[in-house]
């Protein structure tokens, strides 16, 4: 909602204030079914659209005991979700007759920076970034779908990380930070002429053939 704010300017109040601590608490804690169980909640080391458009959500807070003679020391708990906010794009050109006369080559298709292939779908899942955190025993047993081992980030292997690293089924390498440049993924929307030199993605292509297309 706010990178569609920042891309088109829209100043609806709704989406303006959706990301902060009170939209968080009433998603986070309001929703919740043992709100009760907590309390001092605060979500004030939370930061939104920051540091490479991450959404850090944090959440520090008390455990309410559940029977009075349970003593619990004076002891805050912290639980942290961190996702990249959204960068995607769907369109739909509109009319019933829309393409019927359209030059193939012309015909839009999507690219990454670096890929070897175009893609004609555009909810192709190797267009999309799907970060998941493993432990080092994880990481060791990991193999992306292509059933290969993951290789050493060359931007962000070298630093020495919280314990944790960041891995795409789709990808080659392990990270250390979220924030690593290759955990980003610039797609670009251009015509088929333009990537001739490249061949249609597997996937994209067993989806169009499926679904009756040429």
């Amino acid at each position: 909602m706010v990178a569609y704010k920042d891309e088109y300017g829209d100043a609806n109040n709704l989406i303006r204030g959706a990301l902060s601590d009170a939209w968080a608490a009433s998603q986070v804690i309001d929703k919740a079914p043992d709100r009760d169980a907590v309390r001092r909640a605060s979500f004030v080391n939370s930061s939104y659209m920051k540091d490479g458009d991450m959404i850090r959500l944090v959440l520090s807070y008390q455990a309410k005991p559940k029977y009075s003679l349970i003593t619990l020391p004076f002891t805050f708990f912290v639980q942290k979700a961190v996702v990249r906010g959204w960068t995607g794009e769907r369109g739909f050109s509109g009319g019933k007759d829309s393409g019927a006369s359209e030059d193939p080559s012309q015909k839009k298709v999507y690219v990454t920076d670096t890929g070897t292939v175009y893609h004609t779908d555009p909810d192709c899942s190797h267009l999309k970034v799907t970060v998941i955190p493993a432990t080092e025993d994880e990481l060791k047993k990991a193999r992306n779908k292509s059933r290969h081992k993951y290789k050493k980030c060359p931007h962000c292997g070298r630093s020495a990380g919280t314990g944790l690293y960041y891995i795409d089924p789709y990808g080659e390498c392990w990270h250390t930070s979220l924030t690593c440049p290759s955990l980003k993924r610039s797609v670009n929307t251009v015509t088929l002429e333009e990537c001739e030199h490249l061949h249609e993605c597997a996937d994209c292509r067993k989806k169009r053939e499926g679904s009756g297309g040429r």
